[in-house]
């Protein structure tokens, strides 16, 4: 998934995005629009920063190890080496 949703004015998902996002997740288009509601509701500017990903996983994975395990994992999201995630990458 290589839109530039970084240099956008708007963050709501495109039909394209989304359709992409259906393909690629395999949960509903339902479940894309809360979970980007969430993304945007903790990050308004709709990037995540190592530091920010890593209070973001750590909500949703309370259990989950060490913070090593999660820049870790940042690092795997973050494909498209800018240091920093967008939606469609956390999802996907």
């Amino acid at each position: 998934m290589s839109t530039n949703r970084k240099n956008r004015k708007s963050l709501e998902l495109t039909p394209k995005e989304i359709a992409a996002l259906l393909e690629a997740s395999h949960i509903t288009e339902e479940e894309i629009q809360h979970w980007h509601a969430d993304f945007l509701h903790h990050c308004p500017s709709g990037q995540l920063d190592k530091k920010a990903f890593t209070e973001y996983y750590r909500k949703l994975n309370p259990r989950e190890g060490l913070n090593d395990s999660f820049e870790a994992i940042f690092d795997m999201i973050d494909v498209n080496k800018d240091n920093t995630i967008d939606f469609n990458e956390f999802l996907v």
